[in-house]
Formats: C-alpha cells, structure tokens, sequence
C-alpha cells in the first residue's frame, strides 16, 4: 500500500488497514498511534542512517567566504534544538560526518570542539557576528534557503534555522519546492544555500563521505552530489587515504581529519541533526526488528498473525 500524506498513514495504522510504516514517524503520530490501539501497537525506535544538512553554493558571495559559512554553523545551537525538535519530529541526535551510536561516530568530547557544536551558544553566537564583520556581511543581510517540500523533516529543520540565523542578525527566505524542482536548483546552482540530507542503508566513510568531495574530481570526473560547487583537493586525498588503509584506528584518525576540515575548517557543508527511526506498528506484526536504515529492510522472518 504507498500512501503520500502522513496523515492518511497514521490513519491507516490506527484503523488497522495497514499493520506497519516503514520510514518512520514524529513522536506525536508515535503517540496518536498508541493512544488509539493501546495494547494492540508496538513500539520500536533506532538511530536512524539519515540527517538533515545544509548546503552553500560557493558560487555566489558571500558564499565563498569560509568566515561566513563557519558563522552560519557557529549559530546553530544544534544541542538546544535536539531538545525541542525531538519532541515534534523525528529529528533529534547530534552528531558528526557518521552516525550517532554507530561504528564511526564521533566522541563527544572531540564533537564540541567543532564549530557550532559546543555547548556555549552565546559565546558561540558573538564568535559569529564577529567573523560576519570580517567577512563584510552587513547587519539584516538576506538570502534565501532552498528547501524541499516534504515537512517531515524539512520543514520544521528549515524554521529551525531561519530562527537561529536570525538570532545573529540575518534574514533568511523559505523557498519551498516540489522534489523535482528542487533537485533540479541544486544541480544546477540555481540556490543560496539548500536544506539537503545525506541517506545511506550502511554505516561506512565511503558512502556517508563521497557527498562532500569536489564536484570535479582529480580523476576528472563530476561528484554529481556536490551541490555547492567547491573543489578542495585536501578532502579529495583524506578520503582516498581512508578507504585505502587497512589499518580501522588509522582509518577512524583520518575519518576525523576529514570531519574537522569539511565542518569546521571550510564549512562547505553542514549537518544540523541526525534523524531518528520510530516505527509504532500493530501487535500483529512479528518478526520486526527496527534498523538504521529504511533503505535496507530484512523482512525474511517477519509474520503476521490474526
């Protein structure tokens, strides 16, 4: 059964005329579920292989400027905004280049050393209104963020960030698309900076990274995923190192290297959370095992019962 509206999926569950979603749901329909099949639902929640980032066309000023994108990050007060959106959307974990929880996830203590991930958001905040004055960027200056049309997550990220970006004194318009208008922008530079997600169905640098390589790589092909234009020779060499080593401590110390020059040297890109699975289903349903990814489902032993 494919139903768009989310709506009409939790609809569904609750009626009894599907017995599962497999993408996932918002705490609150989590709730709602529950509420009305009370002993009759199940729920199961896991990290998820998904999260919503931010990306900056470096093609256009003051895109281009580092100070600039690092300011953007550093007023993301990502810690904070775990807290609240956890409560209505199914975004929430904080996180590095890999997932929370996962194999290569990045420790806490090395995490808040990044920009824009340390616990002080005020003294963040005054780090980034000064680097917007060294980069030339006026008070109430305003762009636009490209976003696409799907609300959950996107939508409640995208508010999210208009807010804080407001909070250092810039304004941010929402432009919203469908899918394919959207998708068509990005690829063809037609943005200021885009609300984007990184999706994978295994937790390893060389799917999670290849995203953020240059967009015209030393083999001199096209990293079609690399909407924002750059070309940075350093990223393109971590990551060959990192996928050649047959050493997993060497490989996890370049892993690192890589993280620290994408989202804190450079900021090319950013990450704002780490989505989180929630999938509440009928107790009809046997089998299920919730995982990170909900590209990559194993539905052998999976049974339903009357």
């Amino acid at each position: 059964m494919f139903i768009g509206n989310a709506a009409a999926q939790v609809n569904a569950i609750k009626s009894g005329q599907a017995l599962v979603e497999f993408r996932g749901f918002s705490p609150p329909q989590r709730d709602d579920v529950v509420r009305t099949l009370g002993s009759g639902a199940t729920v199961q929640e896991s990290g998820w292989l998904c999260n919503n980032t931010v990306v900056f066309n470096s093609r256009h000023r003051p895109f281009d400027d580092a100070r600039f994108r690092k300011a953007l990050s550093l007023a993301i007060d990502r810690w904070g905004g775990s807290t609240a959106l956890s409560q209505i959307a199914f975004v929430g974990p904080v996180g590095g280049l890999l997932r929370p929880e996962g194999p290569f996830a990045t420790p806490q203590a090395e995490l808040e050393k990044l920009a824009g991930y340390g616990r002080d958001i005020a003294a963040a905040r005054a780090e980034a209104k000064k680097l917007l004055a060294e980069a030339g960027v006026p008070e109430g200056f305003e762009f636009n963020l490209l976003n696409r049309n799907v609300e959950m997550p996107y939508r409640y990220v995208a508010v999210f960030l208009i807010d804080q970006w407001r909070q250092i004194g810039l304004k941010v318009n929402h432009v919203v698309k469908e899918t394919g208008p959207y998708l068509a922008d990005e690829r063809a530079g037609n943005f200021d900076a885009a609300v984007d997600f990184n999706c994978d169905f295994y937790d390893d640098p060389d799917l999670q990274l290849v995203k953020f390589l240059s967009v015209e790589l030393p083999n001199g092909s096209v990293n079609g995923l690399n909407y924002g234009g750059y070309i940075d020779r350093t990223l393109d060499r971590l990551y060959d190192e990192q996928s050649r080593t047959e050493d997993a401590a060497r490989r996890i110390t370049v892993v690192r290297q890589f993280e620290k020059r994408l989202l804190d040297e450079k900021v090319w890109q950013i990450y704002v959370l780490w989505w989180k699975r929630i999938i509440p289903h009928s107790t009809k349903l046997h089998g299920y095992k919730v995982g990170p990814s909900h590209y990559l489902e194993d539905l052998q032993d999976v049974w339903i019962s009357e």
